[in-house]
């Protein structure tokens, strides 16, 4: 399969995925490796997480 067409099937994927119900907010595929190779969130939506680096708890950043 080429890039085009995984691009294509993943699109379609998680669209279906995200129409099947409107509390569904994202939609990721993973590979064995644990990478998102695919992803969709929901129109419109604000993500409540994003990439950024996460904080270290001082708790434990002795």
């Amino acid at each position: 399969m080429s890039s085009e067409n995984d691009n294509f099937l993943f699109s379609t994927f998680t669209k279906n995925i995200l129409d099947f119900h409107k509390s569904i907010r994202w939609v990721g595929i993973i590979d064995q490796d644990g990478i998102i190779i695919g992803q969709q969130y929901r129109v419109g939506l604000k993500p409540l997480l994003t990439r950024r680096k996460p904080r270290i708890c001082n708790k434990y950043n002795n």
